[in-house]
């Protein structure tokens, strides 16, 4: 069988575009005195208008199978100028804005940072690393900094900073306490948390015709062809996508494909449904590469980004959310089985009241871990998709198994511990006539 003639390998090329908003994506867990679950109409009191009941703009996109009231709400952070210097001869200017989601299962705060050239200059690869970088990527690693032109939450320098604040400043507030600073899961000596990162790419040039292009289909092996135009920019691409720890990588043909058809051309591959809005998923972040115009063109049909980003942002904050719960209830769970497992070392006896009302908490907490709203609201052929690629990467099912096993551990030792005291009871003397 005859093969398509295959055409040389074309030179690396340089990325640039002319706008790059990145999303950095936290999450936390918040404790009433008395319980895990946290009411969310009273921190929107608390707040005294600075607080929303619902969704906030930004989040609103695609329109869902089934629109349910509202049980969730957010919180808007101040919008702060920014200088980035590192690297640089002249500060690279980035705009700096976000807010706090709260759910029923946990809160998220997403942290933008947006850059945009300015005239007739663009934007190279090494300026959206420098935002990158503006998280931690290794152990060792030192995060860059920014200097804050006015900030209302004082001197800031790092992003994982503005978070801290935010949350902070939200306790505060509320009287609520953040679970896992308090009960000491988490490390106060640098950034404790790695956030999940949205790269967002706009561009109105050779990157847009590469990746962005509506006339793909005109082409006899349309797949093929874009895949020969995206190539190259494989480098900076995946850079980016795969979040290094080092300022570049060279992708490994075998690892971007895994198909069976040897004549497919390798590369990154569109998780897209529209060919005007390019979107890639890694393990450790989301890559989306779209067409870049003034604002007031935005309504156009050019622009699928402004009304399926909002939906994809949707989604990686609940996923975030689950697996954030998800993970400090296993930690919880873990230390009242440390306890209980030392009293019995020590040949004490453990208090079964505290056992209990501490089992019913857990169990209250765990049914709300089993909602899972993005099931039944999403709609969009690529967004599910991606809701299901999402819950693989952060091992949603996996993490919700082990917890389930968890709890079904402390019931039994909890009905062990009933018993033994039970028959550690006294036994009276003498019997009846």
């Amino acid at each position: 069988m005859a093969t398509r003639a295959r055409a040389k390998t074309p030179e690396p090329k340089r990325l640039t575009c002319k706008r790059v908003a990145v999303h950095f994506i936290y999450s936390f867990c918040l404790e009433d005195k008395d319980s895990y679950l946290v009411d969310i109409h009273e921190v929107i009191k608390s707040y005294q208008g600075k607080a929303s009941q619902g969704k906030p703009r930004e989040r609103k996109g695609i329109t869902p199978h089934l629109t349910f009231k509202s049980m969730e709400g957010w919180v808007d952070l101040p919008k702060m100028s920014a200088e980035i210097w590192q690297g640089r001869e002249l500060p690279q200017e980035a705009e700096l804005s976000g807010f706090i989601r709260l759910f029923p299962v946990g809160c998220s705060c997403c942290i933008t940072v947006t850059t945009t050239a300015e005239g007739e200059n663009r934007l190279d690869c090494d300026a959206i690393m420098n935002l990158l970088r503006l998280v931690r990527r290794s152990e060792d690693d030192k995060v860059y900094t920014f200097r804050i032109k006015k900030s209302p939450l004082g001197g800031l320098k790092t992003v994982f900073e503005f978070f801290e604040r935010a949350v902070v400043d939200l306790c505060r507030h509320s009287g609520l306490e953040w679970l896992e600073r308090k009960r000491g899961f988490i490390s106060e000596e640098g950034e404790s948390q790695n956030p999940w990162v949205v790269v967002v790419i706009e561009d109105d040039d050779d990157l847009a015709k590469a990746f962005c292009s509506r006339d793909d289909w005109k082409a006899l092996r349309p797949a093929d062809d874009k895949m020969e135009r995206m190539r190259p920019y494989l480098e900076d691409i995946a850079s980016i996508l795969y979040r290094s720890v080092t300022d570049s990588i060279v992708p490994e043909p075998a690892y971007l494909d895994r198909s069976d058809r040897s004549d497919r051309i390798q590369g990154i591959k569109n998780e897209n449904l529209d060919a005007r809005l390019f979107v890639s998923l890694s393990r450790r972040a989301i890559l989306c590469i779209g067409r870049y115009g003034p604002e007031a063109r935005r309504d156009s049909e050019e622009y699928p980004a402004d009304y399926f980003l909002p939906g994809l942002l949707d989604l990686c904050e609940m996923v975030r959310v689950r697996w954030h719960m998800l993970i400090v209830m296993n930690r919880v769970v873990d230390e009242e089985l440390r306890k209980a497992r030392s009293q019995f070392r020590k040949g004490k006896s453990v208090p079964l009241d505290e056992t209990l009302e501490q089992i019913m908490r857990i169990r209250a907490w765990l049914a709300t871990s089993l909602e899972d709203p993005g099931i039944y609201v999403i709609a969009g052929d690529a967004l599910s998709k991606l809701h299901g690629e999402l819950q693989e990467v952060f091992r949603i099912q996996e993490l919700r198994e082990m917890i389930l096993g968890k709890v079904e551990l402390v019931d039994r030792l909890f009905t062990d511990l009933s018993q033994w005291d039970w028959y550690k009871l006294p036994v009276e003397s003498g019997t009846k006539k």
